[in-house]
């Protein structure tokens, strides 16, 4: 079959596979499919399960034969399913010119069109490497895993497939801090009876990001900052029992707050976020007690100078498909910058986009998995094809 034909039913039969992770869910069986899919449709392959976790959660690597020069890389996990949906995400539906399902932009679409091209190009894929990893959407353990090689590619061009039709580089950073925040608790009649942990921890944030914003990339935007949780109160620890007061009558002592920066510029840090924000805390008779970072991933800042974008725009106008530039104004973070900060070549997102990612109602225009397909398969024969 033609790839174009190909690419809607591998699509759906993707999208049916749950690969969100919890308790009893991961991309396990996914990887399965996967597996016996390429072993079966391309034979000649290297496949191999780079294991990341004991329970046997792995990222699948393929490869053609001799040294990579086109590494391509996708996540097969997905968010949870959450609440909304006016179908059953684990059920693709087609609707309206749209498919419809948990992952159908955020990858499994882009995943379907990359392997749809790669059965229908012809060609032996000699010099091409494709990762296939998971845990994207949680705590990057599988790019981490397969950053963790001894020896790594040294490819002429990285795609990643997570990613809209429009070319895209860089990305923001991504912080996460987690910090309980102590002030001092007092009559609530005067204010000036002690330090409220809740309300001076707001005016803290509030400046921190009106600071944070001046830290602005001309491609990548502005530095944002979101309260991802906050509870305050007065806190009382009876050993490893926690509780937390809710009285009107009483200046909150405690505030625990998880904060999440996307830092635009390479200077923006965890350490310098939390010195920063003890700084004005302290101005309002605080302090931090703890802090957990969870995330200290700097930017990816973009780069479209690579003369190895004149053969991509070539690969545009061979496959029909219109090239343009990502607008990458707010964008959210990609490991690709993991990938990139490691693997010094050029490197690029390209995907079938679509519509509603980590929200109800996920779905991928038909159009674009046909444009992916086209497009994904002129790449493969633009970089893998004259050898």
């Amino acid at each position: 079959m033609k790839g174009n034909k190909d690419v809607l039913a591998l699509a759906r039969q993707i999208i049916a596979i749950p690969s969100y992770v919890d308790r009893q869910i991961d991309e396990r069986d996914l990887v399965a499919f996967l597996e016996n899919f390429l072993s079966k449709r391309l034979p000649s392959l290297s496949i191999t399960r780079q294991q990341f976790t004991d329970s046997g959660r792995a990222n699948l690597l393929i490869r053609g034969k001799g040294e990579p020069r086109l590494l391509v890389v996708g996540h097969i996990d997905t968010v949870q399913p959450n609440d909304g949906w006016s179908t059953n995400p684990l059920q693709p539906v087609l609707k309206k010119g749209r498919l419809y399902g948990l992952g159908a932009s955020d990858m499994k679409g882009s995943t379907a069109a990359f392997l749809a091209a790669m059965c229908t190009t012809g060609l032996d894929l000699d010099g091409m490497m494709l990762l296939l990893y998971g845990d994207e959407e949680y705590d990057f353990k599988g790019m981490k895993r397969f950053l963790s090689e001894a020896e790594l590619p040294k490819p002429e061009l990285t795609l990643s497939l997570d990613g809209s039709l429009a070319l895209a580089s860089g990305c923001r950073g991504l912080i996460e801090l987690r910090l309980l925040i102590k002030g001092s608790a007092g009559h609530s009649s005067n204010p000036n009876n002690g330090a409220n942990a809740i309300t001076g921890t707001i005016l803290a944030v509030r400046q921190l990001e009106s600071e944070l914003a001046k830290a602005v990339d001309k491609v990548l935007g502005p530095t944002t900052v979101n309260v991802g949780y906050l509870q305050g109160g007065i806190r009382q620890v009876d050993g490893a029992q926690e509780s937390w007061r809710r009285a009107g009558n009483v200046i909150a002592d405690t505030a625990d707050i998880t904060l999440e920066i996307r830092p635009a510029l390479p200077c923006v840090t965890a350490d310098w976020v939390s010195t920063r924000l003890a700084a004005l805390l302290a101005e309002r008779g605080l302090s931090i007690a703890n802090v957990n970072v969870a995330h200290n991933i700097t930017s990816w800042p973009a780069d479209f100078d690579e003369p190895v974008l004149r053969q991509l725009e070539a690969c545009y106008r061979a496959s029909g498909v219109a090239y343009a530039i990502s607008d990458r104004t707010y964008s959210g973070y990609l490991d690709m910058q993991m990938l990139t900060s490691v693997i010094k070549a050029p490197a690029y997102v390209i995907g079938a986009g679509g519509s509603n990612k980590h929200g109800a109602n996920e779905n991928v225009p038909i159009t674009n998995l046909r444009q992916a397909t086209a497009l994904y398969e002129a790449i493969l024969k633009g970089f893998l094809g004259n050898e």
